[in-house]
């Protein structure tokens, strides 16, 4: 027997995921699991602030960025966003769990994609649609004022990443374990 409520639900379309629907979100990193164990990805869990498409807030989109030579620039894209680089950076090492807490603005798209003759439909982030809050290019999207606050404790905060205290869920590594995502290397399978 499982216990169910149906407060707030109208009807079954009511009812979703718990994933933000395309649009362009300000969110914080909340987990990242770097550990290889069942992915050769970087898993980056990310929770919806504030954005264009309305009720996402609290949402939460795990991400899914290959290790693969040709799919490095996305990996390279949010370091910097989140100032783990700096532009103009020599070559290093980079630990993207130092990026949990910290926040940025991205793009979430929808993705058809094939695997085992079967059509699948995902939610993914732009290929480089990720950037810091502070980016000319993402001054329309809507922030979370509060959250930002948190964020300038750190210098350059809005324009390098900035740390904010990430919220309590479903981390990444948790997802992993339970093996409840899709890997979405899938959708990038031809980099």
């Amino acid at each position: 027997m499982v216990t169910l409520g149906s407060q707030g639900k109208k009807s079954e379309d009511d009812v979703g995921s718990n994933r933000p629907l395309p649009g362009r979100y300000h969110v914080v990193i909340k987990d990242v699991d770097e550990s290889f164990e069942k992915y050769d990805s970087v898993l980056v869990d990310f929770e919806a602030l504030a954005g264009t498409t309305p009720g996402q807030v609290g949402r939460t989109h795990l991400e899914f960025f290959s290790t693969k030579e040709k799919a490095l620039p996305r990996l390279q894209r949010l370091a910097l966003a989140v100032g783990l680089l700096k532009p103009d950076e020599p070559e290093k090492e980079v630990q993207f769990s130092d990026a949990i807490g910290r926040q940025l603005v991205i793009e979430i798209e929808e993705n058809t994609y094939e695997k085992d003759g079967k059509t699948h439909e995902c939610v993914r982030i732009a290929f480089l649609g990720m950037w810091s809050s502070g980016n000319k290019a993402v001054a329309d999207v809507p922030k979370d004022a509060e959250s930002l606050k948190l964020a300038q404790g750190g210098a350059g905060a809005t324009t390098d990443g900035g740390k904010a205290n990430p919220a309590e869920g479903k981390t990444a590594e948790a997802a992993t374990a339970a093996g409840t995502e899709t890997s979405q290397d899938d959708a990038y399978a031809d980099l």
